[in-house]
């Protein structure tokens, strides 16, 4: 596991595979608690397929595309999730790159869920998610602050809807004022 230091000196809580170098198997919905499998899941009536790409990334050789495929509709979405060690009480900035093809908008949601699964705040609402932006664009650099409520945090990744996503280079830091 490597730590990195952002410019406040502190070290951050390792997320691992955070450019999906490694394919996505590899530190993305280990052990999940519901006895799910796959890395990408699929609930209700989303055919949704996410893989580790090689066409485009923003660094490295890879990263990870999501064909979406979903009716938007609550119980139809396809996520994948990476658990980290926290400190309760503790704030966090989150950051990654994502790109979009056709994406509908207010589809795609990255953010925090907490221990029972559940998203930590209403989508759309909460400072706890960032709602990803419809229509097509090159990568844009999205970050997300985070009150680690329990001592992980569990980083998820929703999508339903229609379109095109690319997500890359994934970090998480201390930070130190919200």
């Amino acid at each position: 596991t490597q730590f990195s230091r952002p410019e406040s000196g502190s070290i951050h809580p390792p997320l691992l595979n955070r450019g999906f170098e490694l394919g996505l198997s590899y530190h993305w919905n280990p052990n999940d608690k519901r006895g799910y499998s796959t890395t990408w899941k699929n609930m209700g009536l989303s055919k949704t397929v996410a893989e580790s790409s090689s066409i485009l990334p923003r660094s490295g050789h890879r990263c990870l595309a999501i064909a979406l495929d979903s009716p938007i509709a609550a119980d139809s979405f396809g996520s994948m999730t990476q658990t980290v060690s926290a400190t309760q009480g503790a704030n966090y900035t989150l950051s990654f790159w994502a790109r979009a093809d056709n994406l509908t908008a207010g589809t795609v949601r990255v953010g925090v869920i907490d221990a029972s699964g559940q998203p930590t705040g209403d989508a759309n609402e909460s400072i706890d998610s960032l709602v990803l932006d419809g229509d097509s664009y090159e990568w844009k650099k999205h970050e997300l602050l985070i009150t680690a409520r329990e001592a992980t945090l569990s980083i998820s990744i929703v999508g339903q809807g229609s379109g095109h996503v690319w997500f890359d280079d994934f970090e998480i830091s201390l930070t130190e004022t919200r």
